[in-house]
């Protein structure tokens, strides 16, 4: 199952394969082994919305952010990169929330007030675009939420699409995962023994206060660093 293999390959734990050492968790390269977007970010921020047709208004989170594409290959060509952005967090209750889905329009128009910053883009707007090279073709969106558990004292931000490494790591014990046929869309099990781990940020936050007091308090950046997940 999808969801199976997401947890796995969050908090993935294995083996070097054919070696007899002890379980250690896939690190990405210190030294950029492949393409990669530059990320900027502000810590994130409440805003108080009412969506059309509800009574009452509601807390949404965002994380306003920047992209910059100033990579070059081997021989120092410079490359344009298509742009896919993920953004999913995680809270230190076991909470899971994916940006941008099904936020009403009003929340991200209720930014762009606050914000009043001509340049961003709409979430939508930044999917599977190209992002040229050089800082002058930086774009600057939001990843946006619904609240999230009060009782969270701490979240992770995990950012997908920045960057090209990966690592195909064989799991210690498969697991089953339903799969649809491609030709005639039957669902079958099929053991998966191996799973990708892509190149990741990771942004951790410490969010201070009572719940009540939420939409007034800051989180605070507590670590940003690369994993494979």
């Amino acid at each position: 199952m999808r969801q199976a293999l997401m947890a796995i390959a969050a908090c993935v734990v294995l083996a070097v394969m054919g070696s007899g050492s002890a379980l250690t968790a896939p690190q990405p390269s210190k030294v950029p082994v492949s393409w990669e977007i530059e990320f900027d970010s502000v810590e994130p921020r409440a805003v108080m919305v009412r969506p059309e047709g509800e009574s009452k208004p509601r807390l949404f989170w965002y994380l306003k952010y920047t992209v910059t594409n100033h990579y070059r290959d081997k021989e120092g060509k410079n490359h344009d990169l298509a742009y896919n952005p993920s953004f999913t967090l995680y809270t230190d209750t076991g909470e899971v929330l994916k940006a941008n889905m099904a936020v009403p329009e009003a929340v991200y128009q209720q930014i762009v007030k606050i914000e009043n910053d001509p340049l961003m883009i709409s979430p939508a707007g930044m999917v599977g675009k190209d992002l040229l090279h050089g800082s002058d073709n930086a774009k600057t969106s939001v990843a946006i939420w619904p609240d999230f558990d009060p009782k969270a004292g701490q979240f992770d931000v995990f950012v997908g699409g920045l960057s090209g490494e990966t690592q195909i790591v064989t799991l210690k014990d498969p697991v089953k995962e339903n799969r649809k046929d491609p030709i005639t869309g039957e669902a079958k099990e099929e053991e998966v023994k191996e799973i990708t781990l892509v190149k990741t940020l990771q942004l951790t936050y410490t969010i201070p206060g009572e719940a009540s007091a939420r939409a007034h308090v800051s989180p605070t950046l507590a670590e940003k660093k690369w994993v494979m997940r």
